[in-house]
């Protein structure tokens, strides 16, 4: 077991049955809860669920690339494994927008 604080936090990510936790210098844990779970006890203006596999740290976005329609990519620090990608959710892009912006 291991205790990670709020401030290592980059990112959760949703991969098949397995939660991961995805700290600022890149490590990587296995948390054995829900994002659903892990979304209720994160302060909310430090973090944002952008759709049903990432909730992301502030911090942790490096860049946004906007796409057709509503659609917004984030790029994260550290990276995704190649092949990976964060978009916001269409329903979630307001909300995202807002918490931005706070």
């Amino acid at each position: 077991m291991k205790s990670v604080t709020t401030a290592e936090i980059a990112y959760f990510m949703a991969d098949g049955k397995y939660l991961h936790l995805v700290t600022h210098d890149g490590k990587d844990y296995i948390v054995d809860r829900t994002l659903t779970e892990v979304g209720e006890k994160l302060p909310p203006n430090l973090f944002f669920r952008i759709n049903r596999r990432f909730i992301v740290a502030f911090d942790a976005i490096r860049e946004m690339i906007r796409y057709s329609g509503s659609r917004i990519k984030v790029v994260l620090h550290p990276p995704l494994a190649e092949g990976e990608e964060a978009f916001v959710s269409t329903d979630r892009v307001p909300d995202f927008r807002q918490w931005l912006n706070r």
